[in-house]
C-alpha cells in the first residue's frame, strides 16, 4: 500500500488563506474604537443567514445580498429617527471625550521613557563607539496599575491614539505597537496564541506551549513590533501554582532579554500585578510604575466638580443646576469608590438620563437613575438619594457581586483555617 507524504506545515509566522465559513465573523478581529487593540475571536452568529444549498453540487454557499437595504446596521439607523438620532449623536460626543488629568501627564512620560529606552539600545547596536550589553541589551517594562475603573485602559488607549510617538506620519497606529487584552480564563498557552493572533499568525494545529512563546518572539521580530501591551494582566496570574507563575515569569524575562530583538513591555491591571513583579528581582529591575490610586475627599473635589462642567456642560450641552453641590460629588465619589473612570461613566450615564429624559438640566434624580440602572439596587439602598448615613451603603458590593462574593468566601476560608489551627478548639 503506497505511502502517502505528509502534508507541509506552512513556515512559521505565514499568513494561511481563510476559506469563506457560512455563519462565522471576525478573523481576526479589530476594535474600531482602538485599532492598535487586535482580539483573536471567531464566534457563531445565530442572526446570520441559513446558508442556501445547491441542488446539484450540494455545496453550501451563503446567502449574500448586495441590496444595501438589508444591511441591519442600516436599517437600525432608518427606523432610529432623526429626534433619537440627534440624541444617540450627543451621547457619543460625551461619551468619546477625554478629561484630562495629571494621570495622563504621568502615563505620558512612562510611555515616552520607554521610547528613549528603545532609542538608546538601537543607537548602541548602530554605534562603533558603544556596546550593546546589559541594560542596552535588554527591553524595559512599564506597569500601569489600579483598582477596576480605575480608567487605565481608557487611558492607555487615549494614549495610543493621540500620542505621535505611537503613531505615523499620516496618523495611523504605529506598527511598534501590539495591544492585546488577556482572556479569562488564561494560561500561558492561551496567552501566547492570543498574541500570535493577534500579529496575523495563523496555523491549524495547536503548538505546545514552549513553541507557542518561541513564535511570539519569532512573530514580533518578524512583523517589526517593539512595544507589546497586555491588558488586564492579572487573568494570566490566577493560577496557584508556583510553578505555572515562574513561567510566566520566565516568559516575560525571555522577551525582554531576547538578544536578537528584545521587546518592551506595558502591562496594565489590578494591583496583583505589582505583587507579581515585586516577587521578581530581575523583572523588578527592568519596570517603572505608575499606579493609580482612588480619589479622595475632599481633596478631588475641585476636580470632580470640573469634570461635571465638562461632560456635563461643555458636551452635553446641558444646564448644570446645583449637580456641583460637594455633597452630590461625595456620593458620586462613594458610589464610584473613588475609581477615576467609574465616575466618569457615572456621569455620562446621568448626562444620558437626563438626554432621554429630554432635561434641559442635569440634576440629581439623573445620577440616581444612572446607578439604580447599573446596580439594581433596591430602594433605599440608592446612595443618590438614600437618607441618614448613605455612607454606610456598600457600593462595591453593589458594583461588584462577584469580586465581593469571593472575598467573602476567602475570608470565611481563613477563618475557618484560623480555628482549625487553634488548639482549644480541638
Amino acid at each position: 500500500m503506497p505511502v502517502l507524504p505528509r502534508p507541509r506545515e506552512p513556515p512559521v509566522g505565514s499568513r494561511l488563506p481563510v476559506p469563506p465559513v457560512p455563519n462565522l465573523i471576525g478573523v481576526p478581529m479589530t476594535d474600531p474604537q482602538n485599532p492598535h487593540l487586535s482580539t483573536a475571536v471567531t464566534f457563531f452568529n445565530p442572526a446570520a443567514p441559513t446558508p442556501e444549498v445547491s441542488p446539484v453540487s450540494d455545496t453550501a454557499h451563503p446567502a449574500v445580498s448586495e441590496t444595501p437595504a438589508d444591511d441591519p446596521v442600516a436599517r437600525l439607523r432608518r427606523l432610529q429617527g432623526d429626534k433619537r438620532a440627534a440624541r444617540n449623536a450627543r451621547e457619543l460626543e460625551v461619551q468619546a471625550a477625554h478629561f484630562e488629568t495629571d494621570r495622563d501627564k504621568d502615563v505620558r512620560k512612562g510611555l515616552e521613557e520607554l521610547a528613549d529606552t528603545l532609542l538608546r539600545n538601537l543607537a548602541a547596536v548602530e554605534s562603533d563607539e558603544h556596546e550593546a550589553h546589559g541594560r542596552l541589551a535588554e527591553g524595559r517594562t512599564f506597569v500601569l496599575i489600579g483598582g477596576s475603573g480605575a480608567g487605565k485602559s481608557r487611558t492607555l488607549q487615549h494614549q495610543f491614539a493621540t500620542n505621535p510617538e505611537f503613531l505615523t506620519d499620516d496618523g495611523k497606529p504605529s506598527p511598534l505597537l501590539l495591544s492585546v487584552t488577556a482572556p479569562a480564563p488564561c494560561t500561558m498557552r492561551i496567552l501566547a496564541k492570543t498574541i500570535n493572533t493577534a500579529t496575523g499568525y495563523q496555523t491549524h494545529r495547536d503548538p505546545k506551549e514552549s513553541e507557542a512563546w518561541d513564535l511570539v518572539r519569532h512573530n514580533l521580530e518578524l512583523r517589526g513590533m517593539r512595544f507589546l501591551h497586555i491588558d488586564e494582566f492579572q487573568h494570566a496570574l490566577l493560577s496557584r501554582n508556583p510553578v505555572e507563575i515562574q513561567k510566566i515569569r520566565d516568559s516575560l524575562k525571555s522577551l525582554l532579554q531576547n538578544p536578537r530583538w528584545p521587546v518592551n513591555l506595558i502591562l496594565s491591571g489590578l494591583p496583583e500585578v505589582a505583587a507579581f513583579i515585586e516577587e521578581d528581582v530581575q523583572i523588578r529591575r527592568r519596570c517603572t510604575f505608575v499606579r493609580f490610586d482612588p480619589l479622595r475627599f475632599p481633596k478631588d473635589v475641585p476636580m470632580v466638580k470640573s469634570m461635571i462642567a465638562f461632560y456635563g456642560k461643555t458636551k452635553g450641552g446641558l444646564d448644570l443646576g446645583d449637580v456641583r453641590r460637594t455633597e452630590l460629588v461625595s456620593r458620586l465619589m462613594h458610589a464610584s469608590l473613588g475609581e477615576l473612570g467609574l465616575t466618569i461613566e457615572f456621569i455620562q450615564d446621568a448626562i444620558g438620563q437626563a438626554l432621554r429624559a429630554e432635561s434641559p438640566t442635569l440634576e440629581t434624580v439623573h445620577f440616581a437613575k444612572a446607578y439604580d440602572r447599573r446596580t439594581g439596587c433596591p430602594e433605599g439602598l440608592n446612595v443618590f438619594t438614600a437618607q441618614g448615613d448613605w455612607t454606610a451603603i456598600d457600593a462595591r458590593r453593589a458594583l461588584f457581586p462577584d469580586e465581593a462574593a469571593d472575598e467573602d468566601e476567602a475570608n470565611e476560608a481563613g477563618k475557618k483555617s484560623k480555628k482549625s489551627s487553634n488548639p482549644r478548639t480541638k
